[in-house]
């Protein structure tokens, strides 16, 4: 080979050569068959928690490449005190394309070399590697991230340039907390920087992170189903999902998704800058107790939030909210979405963009809305096209329940019915036909699942 080491063939040949049987071969290629650690003479020795690795040290301790390795072949301990990050390095290296990284149930511990930044780099040599841990019980597989990262860290870093379009790199049924009050600087779970392909993230449970849990950049597509996160980020800086794809069009699929104490938001589509890339969407997820639940940035496409609740607490803000721009952005439909709480307009886009809502309900916003002037309404737009708009019902806006339902300037469009109460009245409609205005009687009924509908699943997903 043209590294230098010996491939199966050659090493065959060569025992053939010595004398020595295929027996030592097998021993040689497949490590222990229990999935028990190897002997310490074949893996590193075990640094204690607080002392960083900083490269993948000691030898391959396998040839072949089998489709499912357990880490614990390769020296992982699994006891939440040992770095376990050079084991798990050694094992992904042996994972043919097309394999799994299998993580057992129980405690981590990852660290990150400050000139990698990522406890578990995935490159084009993973192309369509899972990375898969294991539920016992109550017990999950558990990365976590060893204390005083002093760096931008992240536990997984997704690159690779040569994927292409039908590859996958896939993380499932692992919880990933990066112990943000410990760290000194802000750290993502996961960053995808590939070109192409798609991530995907299946049942996976995203903690204590100083930025974002999932950040997508590059030009991967994003596939998020059956995940929970929690209080992740920083004020207005770091949110649970950031797909942020902008070196092509993509499109970003979460659903069954539950987020909750986000100190950003939810779900933060897009960049600050005029584009055309991210198509969102955005199925049957809960998302509460955040700064806000969606924002929406210019590179986006498409955004679509159907069947979805955005419940807000005490510090919220604005649930869907766009910030101000100077250019038309893209196209947002609502389709079956609960807005219950938010110190701000239930939907607030200061931006020329198309907006379709059926079966919207807006109750219990504009509550808290000092910096930028009371009574914005329910529903505060710029320059917007409601399209064809179906049922909207809107309730207790302002802080008295005397803001007006809608606020809308140098609109177009028509909505069919807005159903209001506890207002001010309908409020401000310029430029849209309101086909039908009902006051009072009660919210609609958006077909929307509970807490206990989303989120994480039976393990074997």
């Amino acid at each position: 080979m043209s590294d230098g080491r010996l491939d199966r063939r050659k090493l065959l040949a060569l025992l053939g050569a010595t004398g020595v049987g295929t027996v030592a071969l097998r021993a040689y290629s497949d490590g222990d068959p229990t999935g028990e650690p190897v002997p310490a003479s074949e893996t590193p020795t075990p640094r204690p928690a607080g002392e960083r690795s900083r490269t993948p040290d000691g030898p391959q301790a396998q040839t072949e490449e089998p489709s499912v390795v357990d880490i614990r072949r390769y020296g992982a301990r699994v006891d939440g005190q040992t770095d376990d990050t050079p084991a798990i390095r050694r094992a992904l290296d042996a994972v043919h394309p097309g394999g799994v990284l299998q993580l057992p149930p129980g405690d981590i511990l990852i660290d990150t070399p400050e000139d990698v930044r990522a406890a578990i780099s995935l490159t084009d040599d993973h192309r369509n590697v899972t990375i898969r841990g294991s539920v016992d019980g109550e017990t999950r597989s558990t990365l976590h991230m060893a204390p005083n990262q002093d760096h931008v860290h992240y536990a997984f870093r997704i690159t690779g340039d040569s994927l292409e379009a039908n590859d996958e790199i896939a993380i499932r049924n692992l919880t990933i907390d990066l112990h943000s009050p410990r760290q000194d600087t802000v750290g993502t779970a996961i960053r995808t920087n590939g070109a192409n392909g798609t991530f995907t993230l299946r049942n996976c449970r995203i903690v204590r992170t100083r930025n974002s849990g999932v950040k997508m950049v590059g030009g991967m597509n994003g596939d998020i189903r059956n995940c929970r996160f929690e209080e992740n980020g920083v004020v207005a800086y770091g949110h649970a999902i950031s797909p942020k794809q902008s070196r092509r069009k993509t499109t970003t699929t979460i659903k069954n998704v539950f987020c909750t104490n986000q100190r950003g938001v939810s779900i933060d589509v897009g960049e600050g800058r005029s584009g055309d890339r991210q198509t969102v969407h955005i199925e049957r997820c809960v998302l509460k107790d955040s700064i806000g639940g969606i924002k929406i940035n210019p590179t986006a496409a498409a955004v679509t939030i159907r069947n979805t609740q955005i419940l807000g607490g005490e510090s919220t803000t604005i649930p869907v909210k766009m910030n101000p721009y100077d250019f038309y952005m893209g196209s947002v439909e609502l389709d079956n979405v609960l807005i219950d709480g938010g110190g701000w307009p239930g939907i607030d886009f200061p931006n020329a963009t198309a907006l379709e809502l059926h079966d919207v309900a807006i109750k219990n916003v504009d509550k808290n809305n000092e910096s930028r002037g009371r009574d914005r309404g329910g529903i505060r737009t710029d320059e917007l096209d409601f399209g064809s708009s179906g049922r909207i019902s809107i309730h207790n806006v302002g802080v008295n329940n005397e803001g007006p339902a809608l606020k809308i300037f140098e609109g177009s469009g028509s909505i069919d019915e807005v159903r209001h109460d506890g207002t001010g009245g309908l409020g401000r409609t310029e430029g849209v036909t309101v086909h039908a205005d009902r006051r009072g009687g009660p919210p609609i009924e958006p077909d929307v699942p509970t807490e206990s509908e989303v989120g994480l699943v039976d393990h074997s997903m």
